[in-house]
């Protein structure tokens, strides 16, 4: 029988014992609140009175910096529009006034034109809270400081602004910053009594100044736990409140925010609170603990009193039983009683529990062995009410063993599972039969997870159906990494879309489908157009932005049945079954949908290229073949898309070309072009025709070296066809090799003749040759081998070797300019020409393009461009050559505005060295093979 709680023996007695003492302890609280309401009273006073003076030191110092800045912005030096002078009188300025850490001043679109400290960069101010404050303020008038790291100084520090007039009426803003010094200045002032604080601090953390009664603290700890304390009284609209900061100290603390140095800076003061209130909690404490004894000691004299008799028996009983009830071994009554009817209960109880231990121990085997097993167990009964559930089971489904008893396991099923499981599940069980399978199942959490589950019937002695028991593993984990195994075998990872492998099934099947089917179907293949001019400009980032982009389009330009796939770098494919069994109307068919997609993946896109958002028109040249049956294997239908793709690239790329014989044949021409190249190469039959440089008084001074190619027949290929060749096969670097050796044969050559021993050589490099690793390493060699002087060589680089990667271009140059070699930029003018990289490259030569010295006495645009380049390079010390100079007109032109060396046909055709003429007489014959 169970009896309320109230009604026991021993509550009654801690009842009256409480009652008899609740007077004094209310009489104890209601004194020490009156105590310490009086002291936190008499702190508050004193801490708004430094607060108060906190401000009047901080309104003073504010008003004697505006009348400085006023006095500034009518100072001619300022409003001057010299900078050097502004400068001056700001450095005068700094120097005067030592917690000034910078001070100048700024132009109305936040340019800093002048100021005190040294600056090589220009640094803008325009996105400064100061300086738009002082820029809008309706009358001179001093800003809001801003706490900030200086732009110049690079250091941390209080800036205000004050707008001004400049020379020629244009608005600008004077500036202060002021270092860390000027908050310990207005602090300095204070008088503290011992344990008082006053300090001013960043509202996340950062202590500008802070002082005691001893002095200045320096480097102090951020107290987090503190400031968000301070800056919630802020929000909160509270002066003081009793806060403890990491130092678990209790103090009376008061925060404000400086009126003119924004809401960023906080003025804090804080009265040692806990000093006095400690005196009162140890009153109190010691009331309390005197009022604790005196209860203590009349529990013991109740308790020897009302409970020596019985109670140590009925404690021992009620341990005994609960022991019992949680089936604990040899739970026994001990020591026996000495109380004749206490000793028979005991006697009985003892006789149960030993009948009951045996009987259990052999049951408790087995059910550790299941609680403890590694995978779950579920025990139900005939209807699929869960009896049991062992631990593994609680853990994997998120259930407790409370809401699993007495329910259905159908609790985890959400409808994940496929009906036909649980069809095939109960006609097993009707059959008696032992039944393996996978659910799906849902955790109490919403998470999902797979069981491999083993569900066997349980029949009794009489045949009887008893129970259903399962035996399941969890595993989740092995079928994740099953399909992350086939997702990384099948599909691209930056697009998403299948990959070439899974391409070609797909291919395969679509051969098997349209041969049953006799309907034709296409493979759609699609290359981004300047797709690697994008990455080396713009960054993998912006590359990888735009295959993305692309890859979601061409998803949606396609029917869900249709297969879109990436296979590269920068193409895609699409495989589109069921266009007719009519070869004219799949044709059309196909070539419908391929301006769709080119319309589609060319409309104009954002990419990402890091925190920044890019515009972008995107280009694309799409290659088909037509297909139907299984005449063709998958590896035949990829390489007539590709023939037709790169057909459509020729062409000059945005084209849409389908596959045919013709470009089949073009691509045959090709890869025997590529085989003799490779002859010629391995065999050095390559000639170095010559152009010769001339100076402003028609001087020869130098010569450029060009590679041809003659064949043994006496038929010459031309370089735009084997050059851009070798650069996609690899063969560029060896090729590259010769030119240079053969054109240090011939500078050496010359430089044993008095007439030519002056003569310049420029030698081409590409982009893939100057990035081999021992390129550096060669040319070194070469020059120490035929002992040439390393001015006499110009090395002429492109744009397109820069803009990969500057600084490796600028490490590479500097090696060898370290030596004396010249460097030339070829072509400049027609990529991505920028000052910026010009000025960090060891640049002694730029050359203009021939297109540009074509047109530039017919076409403005033309002639400013050739007139900037030359002005540029005038300013950078650069030489300029001028190509492609072929009338007098314009070599006239070009002389006339400053141009250095002209290279042209006017001057002279690329020719073998021994038909050059007088200015490269002394040739040796080996510059050809």
């Amino acid at each position: 029988m169970m009896f309320p709680a109230w009604r026991t023996l021993r509550l009654r007695l801690w009842l009256v014992i409480a009652l008899a003492i609740l007077p004094l302890l209310v009489f104890i609280l209601w004194e020490y609140r009156t105590k310490h309401a009086t002291q936190v009273g008499l702190a508050e006073a004193e801490v708004r009175h430094v607060m108060e003076m906190a401000k009047q030191a901080q309104d003073a110092a504010i008003e004697r910096i505006s009348m400085l800045m006023g006095i500034m912005s009518r100072a001619n030096d300022l409003q001057a529009s010299d900078p050097e002078e502004c400068s001056g009188l700001s450095k005068r300025l700094l120097d005067a006034n030592p917690s000034f850490a910078n001070m100048g001043a700024a132009t109305s679109d936040g340019v800093v034109f002048c100021t005190a400290l040294t600056s090589n960069r220009v640094t803008h101010v325009d996105d400064r809270l100061w300086f738009k404050q002082a820029l809008s303020a309706p009358q001179p008038m001093l800003s809001k400081g801003e706490y900030v790291i200086g732009r110049i100084s690079g250091k941390p520090g209080l800036v205000f602004g004050y707008p001004m007039l400049r020379a020629d009426a244009s608005q600008a803003v004077l500036f202060i910053a002021l270092d860390v010094n000027f908050f310990k200045q207005l602090l300095s002032g204070f008088e503290l009594a011992p344990g008082w604080e006053v300090a001013l601090q960043t509202r996340d953390g950062e202590t500008l100044a802070r002082k005691t009664h001893t002095g200045f603290i320096e480097n102090p700890t951020r107290d987090s736990e503190l400031t968000a304390a301070l800056v919630s009284m802020l929000a909160e609209g509270v002066r003081t409140k009793e806060v403890s900061g990491g130092d678990q100290l209790t103090r009376l603390h008061g925060v404000a925010s400086l009126n003119v140095i924004n809401e960023q800076v906080l003025l804090t003061v804080a009265a040692p609170l806990h000093l006095s209130i400690t005196e009162l909690r140890t009153t109190l404490w010691w009331q309390l603990i005197g009022l604790l004894a005196l209860t203590s000691i009349s529990a013991c004299v109740a308790r020897w009193q009302i409970y020596g008799l019985i109670e140590g028996w009925t404690t021992r009983l009620r341990s005994a039983l609960k022991r019992i009830g949680e089936g604990q071994p040899h739970a026994r009554m001990s020591p026996p009683s000495t109380i004749h009817e206490l000793a028979e209960v005991e006697r009985g109880l003892n006789v149960m529990a030993e009948a009951l231990d045996h009987k259990g121990a052999e049951n408790q085997r087995l059910l550790m062995a299941i609680e403890q097993s590694p995978l779950s167990v579920v025990i139900t009964d005939p209807s699929g009410a869960i009896e049991y559930v062992n631990q593994r089971f609680i853990d994997v489904s998120g259930y407790s063993k409370e809401e699993l008893l007495g329910h259905n396991p159908k609790i985890l099923n959400h409808g994940l599972t496929p009906k036909g499981i649980y069809d095939d599940l109960w006609a097993t069980m009707l059959r008696r039969q032992t039944w393996s399978g996978e659910f799906i199942n849902t955790r109490k959490d919403g998470s999902v997870y797979t069981e491999l589950a083993t569900i066997a019937p349980v029949i009794d002695a009489q045949g009887q159906l008893s129970h259903y028991v399962a035996v399941k593993e969890d595993i989740t984990a092995r079928k994740i990494a099953s399909e992350r195994l086939d997702r990384l075998s099948n599909y691209d990872l930056l697009t998403d879309l299948p990959n070439r492998r899974l391409l070609k099934d797909r291919i395969q099947q679509a051969t098997l489908s349209t041969a049953r089917s006799n309907a034709w179907a296409m493979l759609l293949m699609v290359d981004i157009d300047r797709f690697k001019l994008l990455n080396d400009s713009k960054g993998h980032d912006a590359g990888d932005s735009l295959l993305q982009e692309l890859a979601h389009r061409l998803q949606g330009a396609v029917r869900n049945a249709d297969t879109t796939a990436r296979l590269g770098d920068d193409e895609f494919a699409v495989v589109v079954e069921n266009l007719g069994p009519e070869a004219m109307v799949a044709g059309q068919r196909a070539e419908q949908l391929a301006q769709k997609i080119q319309a589609t993946l060319s409309e104009p896109c954002q990419l990402h290229e890091g925190s920044q958002i890019l515009p972008y028109h995107p280009s694309l040249t799409i290659g088909i073949t037509l297909f139907r049956g299984t005449d063709f294997g998958v590896d035949d239908l990829l390489k007539q898309a590709e023939i037709a793709l790169h057909s459509g690239k020729e062409a000059g790329g945005n084209q849409i070309r389908f596959f045919d014989a013709a470009v089949q044949a073009q691509v045959a021409q090709r890869a025997a072009l590529e085989q003799s190249l490779r002859h010629a190469v391995e065999q050095q039959a390559f000639t170095l025709y010559y152009q010769p440089q001339v100076s402003a008084n028609g001087k020869v001074v130098g010569a450029e070296a060009l590679v041809r190619w003659i064949k043994p027949d006496g038929s010459a290929i031309s370089p735009a066809d084997f050059i851009p060749l070798a650069e996609d096969c690899g063969l560029i670097v060896p090729l590259g090799t010769w030119i240079l050796n053969a054109g240090l044969e011939q500078l050496r050559a010359w430089s044993l003749s008095p007439a030519t021993q002056d003569l310049e050589l420029s030698i081409n490099v590409s982009a893939r040759q100057f990035k081999d690793p021992l390129f550096v390493e060669q040319v070194l060699q070469s020059i120490q081998r035929y002992a040439v002087r390393p001015d006499r060589l110009l090395l002429e680089l492109t744009e397109s070797v820069i803009l990969d990667d500057l600084d490796f271009v600028v490490q590479r140059m500097k090696k060898l300019r370290a030596v004396g070699i010249r460097f030339s930029l070829d072509d400049f003018g027609t990529g991505y020409s920028s000052l910026a990289y010009l000025k960090r490259l060891p640049l002694q030569q730029i050359k203009i393009d021939q297109g540009f010295v074509r047109d530039m006495l017919g076409d403005s645009g033309s002639q400013a461009i050739v007139r900037a380049i030359l002005a540029i390079s005038e300013a950078l010390n650069v030489e300029v050559v001028a190509e492609g100079v072929e009338t007098e007109a314009q070599r006239d032109f070009l002389l006339t505005n400053g141009c250095d060396l002209l290279q042209g046909y006017l001057f002279g055709r690329p020719q073998p060295i021994e038909t050059c003429g007088p200015w490269a007489a002394s040739a040796p014959s080996s510059s050809s093979s």
